[in-house]
């Protein structure tokens, strides 16, 4: 029916849709004003106290003034002076300078953090109201200038985290009064070279991280006077050579991480003055060579990782002073054999893997005398025969992973000395 241009038939079927356009619209406005909001909320410059670790925290903050007036409102607004609080955090701000306002000093304060920020300059006097910190945390933000003397006054310096910061030469010769510095990360930092004196009064470092910094090469005695050092964590750059020059002094090591590097080679006298070292892990070379003896001044070792790299053989009793010695990852290596580089003194190896080599046979006790062994993994060689006797005297032997090879012969029928019965071993035989 029409009534002069309005069809009212079309309004009566197509009102639905109508109302479903509208609502549409109403739920995208609505939805937009919130966004709105959230950002704005978001974007807020604010100071809020938690009362659980007496932690202020601090984001969107665009200049110092702004910062310490913010401290100032958070204080008062819940009844707190700065003598109570133990650490502040620092998140998404920008400054042109960063300093904190004294404030009558902060006796409690210890730890200092801050997260994906800009900030153009730190000068001398960004941390010298504050001299009972004993961490700081600068991480993942966009740094300008950093005055040398900035860490000066930080006698009770403990911690200090300076992961992803750009450029690491902004931070060349800040180090040098720390006198009680125990823990220093400079990983995730671009490092075109390596100054010999950079660690130098580090007397007390315990540990340092120099990960993802692109290094290609390190001078000699770059560790020299770093003697209560015990973890060196070196991963992730491009380190062609490690002598025993470079390791000089490191009298107390007792960790080093060197995965993910471009090592060919592993030589004899690399760890001869190093025999407190427990944690070797070289994984991700380039390692074709390991040379004979060089495990053996290391009667402490415990864990050893030399996986992913291009090994074709070790030499025979590679092992025989390292009684502690519990794990050993060789996977993924072009290892043709394993039998007689074992020791009969490693009764404390729990995990072996040698996942993903080229071993054809195992011998008659090739693992012998191995009481702590609970997982084996051979998987995924190119083993034919197997010789149970192969795994005699591992009355620990609780799973033993062999699927991937083409094995079709089982020898030796005998008892193989396990506790365990052979069926019920995570071991598939056949593919």
């Amino acid at each position: 029916m029409y009534v002069g241009f309005f069809d009212f038939d079309f309004v009566e079927h197509t009102a639905p849709l109508f109302l479903l356009a509208m609502v549409k619209r109403r739920m995208i406005r609505y939805a937009l004003i919130l966004w709105i909001l959230i950002i704005q909320a978001d974007s807020q410059e604010t100071c809020d106290y938690q009362k659980y670790d007496n932690q202020l925290s601090c984001t969107n903050i665009n200049s110092s003034d702004v910062f310490n007036t913010k401290i100032s409102e958070a204080l008062a607004k819940n009844n707190l002076t700065n003598e109570d609080i133990e650490s502040i955090t620092i998140h998404e701000c920008n400054f042109e300078t960063f300093t904190i306002a004294p404030i009558d000093g902060w006796p409690k304060l210890k730890k200092i953090q801050i997260f994906n920020s800009h900030i153009n300059s730190l000068n001398s006097d960004a941390f010298s109201n504050i001299q009972s910190l004993e961490v700081i945390m600068m991480n993942m933000n966009n740094l300008g200038q950093v005055d040398k003397s900035v860490f000066d006054n930080l006698k009770t310096l403990k911690t200090l985290f300076l992961l992803q910061n750009g450029n690491f030469n902004n931070f060349r010769g800040c180090f040098s009064n720390l006198m009680s510095l125990e823990k220093l990360n400079l990983s995730f930092n671009n490092l075109s070279t390596f100054p010999t004196d950079i660690f130098q009064r580090l007397h007390n470092l315990i540990q340092l991280s120099l990960g993802h910094i692109a290094l290609s090469s390190l001078p000699e005695g770059a560790f020299q006077n770093l003697e209560k050092l015990e973890e060196l964590y070196l991963n992730c750059n491009n380190i062609k050579e490690l002598q025993p020059s470079h390791l000089n002094g490191l009298k107390n090591l007792k960790t080093l991480t060197f995965s993910n590097n471009k090592l060919t080679k592993l030589s004899a006298d690399l760890f001869d003055n190093l025999s407190e070292i427990r944690n070797l892990d070289f994984e991700e070379n380039i390692i074709t060579k390991v040379e004979k003896g060089i495990f053996d001044k290391l009667p402490n070792l415990k864990r050893l990782d030399l996986s992913e790299n291009k090994i074709k053989k070790l030499p025979s009793n590679l092992f025989k002073n390292n009684p502690n010695l519990d794990y050993f990852d060789i996977t993924n290596n072009d290892l043709e054999s394993i039998c007689g580089v074992l020791s009969s003194n490693l009764k404390n190896l729990e995990h072996f893997s040698l996942r993903n080599n080229k071993i054809k046979s195992l011998e008659s006790n090739c693992f012998q005398e191995m009481p702590a062994l609970s997982s084996l993994d051979i998987s995924n060689n190119r083993l034919e025969k197997i010789n149970r006797e192969a795994f005699k005297n591992l009355p620990g032997l609780t799973q033993l992973k062999l699927e991937g090879n083409n094995i079709d012969e089982v020898l030796n029928e005998q008892e193989t000395g396990f506790n365990a019965d052979w069926e019920l071993l995570e071991a598939i035989l056949f593919d």
